[in-house]
């Protein structure tokens, strides 16, 4: 059977969970290396908006740029890109 597998990646969780669906491709090495690449990066994000918390966990708008204010929960919400597996008849 021919196999295609969807890159995904979700945001949000519990109520506001919601999946986006990337692209899809034949070539399940291509779909591994682009969740690495996306996952990788999204921490690196993540790791930046860090510095922008507060003590509670939220954003600090006395620390945030208005461009940092507006991507801050955007980064902070993704929870990180996955493969899923169809079959094709």
């Amino acid at each position: 059977m021919n196999k295609m597998y969807i890159v995904k990646y979700s945001t949000g969780s519990h109520e506001d969970y919601h999946q986006n669906n990337l692209f899809v491709t034949q070539d399940k090495e291509v779909a591994d290396k682009y969740v690495e690449k996306f996952n990788r990066i999204l921490n690196n994000w993540t790791d930046y908006m860090a510095l922008f918390k507060n003590e509670q966990g939220y954003r600090d708008d006395k620390k945030c740029t208005t461009a940092i204010s507006q991507r801050y929960y955007d980064v902070i919400e993704t929870n990180g890109a996955f493969v899923e597996e169809i079959e094709v008849r």
